[in-house]
């Protein structure tokens, strides 16, 4: 079949004629011709002189660069093979989309990556520089051949030129990504670990993995074994997973920690810098099998991680995400390998405060379950409490069922359930709470807060909170003993979202603690003070206790520059005084606040001497 007229113009001529063929004569831009079915792209592949052009007019049409002909063949293979390598780096640009990591390949490693050789030499031939530079993640040629090539294009980089040691973004050499080829892992560990090759097998990635840990990782135990058996150091630390073994266990691969225990039987016994046994990572990540082959190898279950938690087995088991059958029959297994359910750490926490705070319904069940104390309380929280304060809602109906007396507990500042779930939880918890006991609603605490001052404080949820609470007749203007609303609370814990809510539902903008603009000055909350000013812009213009104007308010307590700035360019003035005749600067030079001071400086204040302040202090006497 022969190349219709707007191949042949792609490939012998220029983008106008091509383009009036497309545009004047109507050719169809994505037809096939020629006895390999190519497509335009392919043919301007092969024009040395306008190919980038016609490439360019082409792609605006629509026309793809990676199509394939009958052969797989690409327009970048048309265009190396052609020596056209102009073209060819352009169509390696679209190929590779604007901002991809992978549009920092050149072309060798792109033919790296395609695993092919032919080309690689091509390319290689026409430009030698190329072998040297970096590519995607920070690749060399050679990283990407390790993962995508055969063993014959690695021996060929490595004779001419490569720098075997060379680390990617990640800080990985090729031997880290050897792990993620398809076959052949043993033969190249065998090829690049001998003289000349460096430090391949060391050498440790940015998150401290050696290619050791890469090749378990992967489930590459061929490698792993030539890796070890070449002297790869099975010591290698990640953290607190003080050998390569622990990792396995990590990664919950019983074979491999097998393997191990066959090669150092000495690597089951150590313990990390935080005292933590293989035991401790089997009950976070490993499933039943892992931990009896552990228990049967003599490993305790009983053991406490020293160093920070003194946490048992039954403690970690909470940070595991198996399934539910797995979960209930390791924590049962441990409970009658007398692992104690109650047993405290060092800040006085159950296994089922652990549950609890990681969320994990499973084990907190089978806990209970186990006979788990739900008299316990951890700093003065009563189980319900707790799962209030860590907005766990399965764990609060779980206590609730097994303890009903609980939804009525306070803690010392007399704050209960609602109170604590309508600052820490969502708007689900508090409805379960009122819906199981509606005393809840009206109960203040020791300082007179209301839930909806507490839910002012929840960034997350509080808007919601807020409307579930006013329309269950919490008082919107309430205050505390010390003559805060729920409004103050908002404004100060930078809650806009709330502090809308409490608005439009009511809540009085006029409300006076100095006033409500000096209160965000006094609480250095400049969202706060933009909120307040966007709805009373009067208030600004207010002086409150000692005559003092907001920008006074904000020297004195905040010792913020940005609130300072924004309350001077919204018109208060920076020159008056206090009743006590001190100016903003005077009152800065007290806080001793550098950034305040140079800037108030820098409006042209200065501190008042010592006659003025003399005359001052007789003028008020």
């Amino acid at each position: 079949m022969e190349l219709n007229p707007l191949h042949v113009a792609a490939k012998t001529s220029d983008v106008e004629h091509c383009r009036r063929l497309v545009e004047d004569e109507g050719a169809d831009v994505g037809a096939v011709s020629g006895n390999l079915d190519a497509t335009a792209m392919h043919c301007a592949a092969l024009n040395t002189l306008n190919g980038k052009q016609i490439v360019e007019y082409l792609t605006s049409l629509g026309l793809k660069a990676d199509l394939k002909d009958s052969e797989g063949q690409e327009p970048i293979h048309y265009a190396v093979r052609a020596r056209n390598f102009e073209v060819a780096k352009k169509l390696l640009k679209i190929k590779s989309g604007d901002g991809a990591e992978e549009g920092k390949n050149n072309l060798l490693h792109y033919f790296v990556k395609e695993n092919n050789f032919e080309f690689v030499k091509i390319v290689h031939e026409s430009d030698r520089k190329l072998i040297k530079e970096k590519g995607e993640c920070g690749k060399t040629a050679f990283h990407l051949a390790a993962q995508h090539s055969d063993l014959e294009v690695c021996r060929w980089l490595a004779g001419n030129g490569v720098n075997f040691n060379v680390r990617d973004d990640e800080k990985c050499t090729a031997m880290h990504y050897a792990a993620l080829r398809e076959s052949d892992h043993r033969e190249f560990v065998r090829c690049f670990t001998g003289p000349g090759t460096g430090a391949l097998m060391y050498t440790l990635s940015k998150g401290k993995m050696s290619p050791l840990h890469y090749a378990f990782q992967h489930g590459r135990r061929d490698m792993a074994e030539e890796l070890i058996d070449r002297g790869a150091d099975l010591r290698a630390m990640i953290i607190d997973l003080t050998n390569v073994m622990h990792f396995c266990v990590k990664i919950n691969d019983l074979d491999a920690v097998k393997m191990l225990h066959a090669k150092d039987k000495f690597l089951i016994f150590e313990k990390g810098k935080r005292g933590r046994t293989v035991m401790h990572h089997a009950a976070m990540h490993a499933d039943l099998q892992m931990i009896q082959w552990l228990d049967k190898n003599d490993i305790s279950l009983t053991d406490r991680d020293v160093f920070s938690y003194r946490a048992s087995v039954l403690h970690f088991v909470a940070f595991n995400r198996r399934s539910r059958p797995e979960l209930e029959q390791i924590v049962k297994y441990f409970v009658q390998g007398e692992v104690d359910v109650n047993g405290l750490t060092g800040n006085g926490c159950t296994p089922l405060h652990f549950a609890i705070k990681e969320k994990n319904s499973v084990v907190a069940e089978e806990l209970v379950k186990h006979g788990a104390d739900l008299e316990l309380e951890l700093k003065d929280l009563n189980f319900l409490l707790y799962c209030a304060q860590q907005d766990f809602l399965f764990g609060a109906k779980l206590v609730h069922k097994n303890n009903p007396r609980l939804i009525t507990g306070r803690d010392p500042t007399g704050r209960t359930a609602l109170h604590i779930a309508a600052e820490f939880s969502d708007l689900e918890f508090c409805k379960w709470l009122v819906a199981e006991d509606a005393d809840l609603v009206n109960a203040l605490t020791n300082k007179g807060s209301n839930a909806l001052h507490l839910a002012a404080k929840n960034k997350k949820h509080g808007g919601e909170i807020v409307r579930f609470l006013i329309s269950l007749h919490v008082p919107v203007n309430g205050r505390t003993k010390f003559q805060l609303v729920p409004l103050h609370f908002a404004l100060q814990h930078g809650n806009m979202d709330a502090a809308h809510e409490l608005v439009s539902l009511g809540a009085d903008l006029t409300t006076k603690v100095g006033n409500l603009l000096h209160f965000c000055a006094w609480k250095n909350s400049l969202e706060g003070a933009k909120f307040v000013h966007l709805n009373n812009p009067a208030l600004i213009k207010e002086r409150g206790v000692g005559g003092k104007n907001a920008l006074h308010i904000a020297v004195e307590f905040a010792n913020a520059k940005l609130l300072c700035e924004w309350l001077v360019s919204q018109g208060v003035n920076p020159q008056e005084r206090t009743d006590k005749g001190e100016t903003a600067l005077d009152l800065a030079a007290k806080r001793r606040d550098k950034d305040v001071r140079h800037y108030l400086e820098s409006l042209g204040l200065k501190k008042r001497g010592i006659l003025t302040r003399l005359l001052s202090k007789n003028e008020r006497s």
